[in-house]
């Protein structure tokens, strides 16, 4: 295996953690369970990883989908509202810095 290849295969793994413990709604540490299945997908040929990479993402993705819906049920609903109206305080009393400003912080 070439370094290049080596280096996208641990790379996709790595990504695959955190997209399983993202899934599962965690932010521990990789739990037996999930290290029994890291080593299970380790096992897969590549074509094999790739599938299960994509089949996880895909789920996903339909989960953040129905995240985004609700945020958007929630905003008409007026459910926002009360958030909305503490940022706009928080730009008014100067609280809050701009974009580039905090994308450009070391």
């Amino acid at each position: 295996m070439t370094g290049g290849v080596a280096s996208n295969n641990r790379r996709h793994t790595e990504r695959w953690k955190l997209a399983v413990l993202f899934h599962l709604g965690q932010n521990v540490a990789v739990s037996t369970a999930v290290e029994s299945i890291l080593q299970q997908v380790n096992g897969l040929s590549p074509s094999e990883q790739k599938e299960f990479w994509d089949r996880l993402m895909a789920e996903e993705s339909a989960r953040l989908d129905e995240w985004e819906r609700q945020i958007a049920r929630d905003s008409k609903s007026g459910k926002l509202d009360r958030l909305l109206a503490e940022v706009d305080e928080d730009i008014a009393a100067g609280r809050v810095k701009p974009l580039q400003e905090v994308i450009h912080e070391p």
